[in-house]
């Protein structure tokens, strides 16, 4: 009857041990000039519970606000960390275990103005209270619960004069890796006008972007 009994113990224990989800430690080095956003799926968090989907921003080198640079979080083997920061932050290094970022160049953009006058364009997102809403890394709370809403602009404030057309474009450098890494036209369009949000001086304006093979072209028109 003992015998049975410590089979049957037995028989529970590797059941259960089969039953257990393989867990992997993650690490993010952000090795940027960049705060970045990073997505987390299917990871346990700091108090041992199970979370299905998280963002976290990673603090950029030597950056001012004691944000850490380096983070590592514990997946289950199904589990998953991408960025989505559209910056200046760029993929150096991916594997099952790790995430590196460093700086990318900026891509040079025509812009044009077809609008007959002179304007002003400047890089202005819609900063939201968690790291989700930013996309830029903008928003976060400090180890002391303060929030903070720092943004560095992927492009600095543009004057456009009214002759500025396709022939003589204002050529302006913008730094968002992910953005001009796609390559299918309409998606980079959606992406474009999802994520970079362009204000000017002059109510009534649109921008839209345009890419012709490695071409990038932001049109403002009336």
């Amino acid at each position: 009857m003992k015998k049975i009994l410590f089979f049957l113990v037995l028989f529970v224990i590797v059941l259960a041990g089969c039953g257990k989800k393989q867990l992997r430690t993650f690490t993010v080095i952000n090795q940027s000039d960049w705060r970045a956003v990073v997505a987390v799926t299917d990871y346990i968090d700091d108090m041992g519970v199970t979370q299905r989907y998280d963002t976290f921003v990673i603090g950029e080198r030597n950056n001012l606000r004691r944000l850490p640079n380096r983070v590592s979080f514990s997946l289950y083997d199904h589990g998953d960390c991408n960025l989505i920061s559209v910056n200046g932050a760029k993929i150096k290094t991916k594997t099952d275990t790790m995430l590196i970022l460093e700086n990318a160049s900026p891509v040079t953009v025509n812009v044009v103005n077809q609008t007959g006058r002179d304007v002003i364009i400047k890089n202005e997102p819609c900063l939201g209270d968690i790291p989700v809403d930013s996309y830029y890394g903008g928003t976060y709370k400090d180890q002391y619960g303060t929030l903070y809403n720092d943004y560095k602009r992927i492009f600095l404030d543009c004057s456009i004069s009214k002759d500025k057309n396709e022939s003589d474009p204002l050529k302006i450098p913008v730094y968002a890796w992910q953005l001009f890494e796609t390559t299918e036209p309409k998606r980079f369009t959606a992406f474009a006008n999802k994520y970079i949000l362009i204000v000017s001086n002059r109510q009534g304006l649109h921008t839209t972007w345009e890419r012709v093979d490695d071409t990038f072209f932001l049109r403002i028109t009336n």
